[in-house]
């Protein structure tokens, strides 16, 4: 495929199945984790990579070519493929509002739409041998290192002037002479950090603060005021009132940008602590209880909670002669990520009760997909699942839909991929999902997991892949004479034993094992 000069490959020449679209995403990422803090917009960039790939396959009748560019000015992720071109399909497709008011309109462009509201100002050139393009590209612009809020309130212009030429090169900020119109304007501004004088006209300090406090949209903002020397008692009446410092006037620039990015940072801390501790308590029961045993298989669950919450799920549900298992991953962070996960369990409920024990692990995925397509709740979400029939006989029937292939490990703790795959639930009118069945042999022991697994750091699961073998193919290789060094709670806790940093995902694996003795 024909590279621009003035762009660089990200994801060189490949050809393009459903199953390289999370591998493409993983080395996406990495290059923009190192650029982009937003979390919210890389779960965008996340979602627009998956949807448009899976529109060219969908679209293209035969093998095609991908490639992922970067363009540094202005600041582009460029998706390049030589299939057909979707440039009518972008163009007509819906908006997601109409798709939410019409579910008529789910059956086409669902995914193009996703692309269009996400990125609005996206550029798509399709091919033209005439005009030298051999290729389509979907030109992303991408919002990198948004400076951090902070609004400034000073009725004196010169020290606001002074304030705004201190913080400018650091960060956004917005200035405010008179504190009436600030209060007006804050709760649709939006900020990390209000600064305050507090002698002023109209409305002085202490009072705005009270203001601010009252207003839930700004109640959390870190707040500072600006004081003059000898305001020793306004500074007491202040720091009633729940703010995070003072600045003493004349204003130092040091001593200023110091208590600013150390305000600002311990915002966010106490933020993703409360976020956190509230992520687990959800997460929690998100989680349904694996039996320990189910035949002659031993059966083990462990997880790992994201600093940002990610939308990871188990779901359980008993037969009359097997064991039915769902392990999901729904992609995005934190609450949202948390509540369309509720809504994937409730579904996935319904359809166990509705197919009376009868419907086949393909089957079940089929009728998620086509759930999901058409529901106004779960059309804007992407989800990954590995569904799972464990049989009180042995027999373990598999389906997935988009999720990393499950691992089989030997006696000898060597691993391999299950060749199992199918496209995304809620991409296809019509999903087709294939079904394979097998049955484990004395000390052998099936892996299934989450891509968190993979994108937190630890490396490629498929050793076999590989001639460096990740960690845990080591482990496997150390611990096979041990069955219960094989369990998914050993594992994930050897795993991420020395794993330092925040995990940007959910992490989550299931063991399904023959215990020999």
């Amino acid at each position: 495929m024909a590279i621009d000069p003035k762009l660089y490959t990200v994801v060189s020449s490949r050809v393009l199945l459903h199953d390289t679209i999370r591998d493409v995403r993983k080395k996406v990422l990495i290059l923009l984790n190192r650029k982009i803090r937003q979390a919210d917009i890389l779960d965008n960039l996340k979602l627009v990579i998956s949807e448009y790939f899976s529109n060219v396959i969908k679209h293209s009748s035969e093998a095609t070519e991908i490639a992922v560019l970067f363009c540094d000015e202005p600041a582009m992720l460029v998706l390049e493929d030589n299939g057909e071109a979707i440039n009518q399909l972008l163009a007509a497709a819906p908006s997601m509002s109409a798709l939410t008011l019409d579910n008529s309109l789910h059956e086409s462009g669902m995914g193009l739409a996703l692309i269009k509201e996400l990125f609005p100002s996206y550029r798509y050139e399709a091919k033209d041998a005439e005009m030298g393009r051999s290729n389509n590209r979907l030109w992303i612009p991408l919002p990198f290192c948004l400076k951090m809020k902070v609004v400034v309130i000073d009725d004196d212009l010169a020290q606001l002037s002074l304030l705004e030429a201190y913080l400018e090169e650091d960060y956004d900020v917005i200035t405010f002479d008179n504190p009436l119109q600030a209060l007006e304007e804050l709760p649709s501004i939006g900020c990390d950090l209000i600064i305050c004088d507090i002698k002023m006209p109209e409305m002085n300090g202490l009072r705005l603060r009270e203001k601010v406090l009252a207003t839930s949209a700004m109640r959390l903002t870190p707040f500072i005021f600006l004081s003059g020397a000898g305001e020793d008692e306004i500074q007491r009446t202040a720091a009633h009132l729940l703010i995070d410092d003072f600045v003493q006037k004349p204003v130092n620039k040091s001593t200023l940008i110091n208590t600013v990015c150390r305000i600002i940072k311990r915002s966010q801390d106490i933020r993703e602590s409360h976020d956190a501790a509230l992520d687990k308590a959800l997460t929690h029961s998100l989680w349904n209880a694996l039996p320990d045993k189910i035949g002659q298989y031993e059966c083990d669950a462990s997880y790992r909670v994201a600093t940002r919450g990610g939308g990871d799920f188990i779901f359980v549900e008993k037969r009359n002669q097997s064991t039915l298992i769902v392990l999901g991953d729904l992609m995005g962070h934190g609450e949202q990520a948390k509540f369309f996960s509720f809504a994937l369990s409730g579904y996935l409920h319904g359809l166990c009760l509705a197919l009376s024990n009868s419907g086949s692990v393909s089957d079940l995925l089929s009728g998620l997909s086509s759930r999901i397509q058409c529901s106004q709740v779960l059309a804007n979400t992407l989800v990954t699942c590995l569904v799972m029939e464990v049989f009180e006989g042995g027999r373990i029937d598999i389906a997935s839909g988009g999720h990393p292939p499950p691992l089989l490990v030997d006696a000898q703790g060597n691993s391999r991929a299950i060749d199992v795959g199918g496209m995304l639930p809620g991409l296809s009118d019509s999903p087709d999902y294939q079904m394979i069945s097998l049955s484990l042999q004395p000390s052998e022991t099936l892996l299934a997991y989450t891509d968190g697994l993979i994108e937190g750091g630890l490396s490629s699961l498929a050793g076999a892949e590989r001639q460096d073998l990740s960690k845990l193919a080591v482990l496997l290789r150390e611990g096979h004479a041990d069955s219960k060094k094989c369990r998914a709670g050993y594992l994930l806790q050897a795993l991420m034993a020395d794993f330092t940093c925040d995990l940007p995902d959910d992490v989550t694996l299931v063991s399904i094992g023959f215990d020999a003795g």
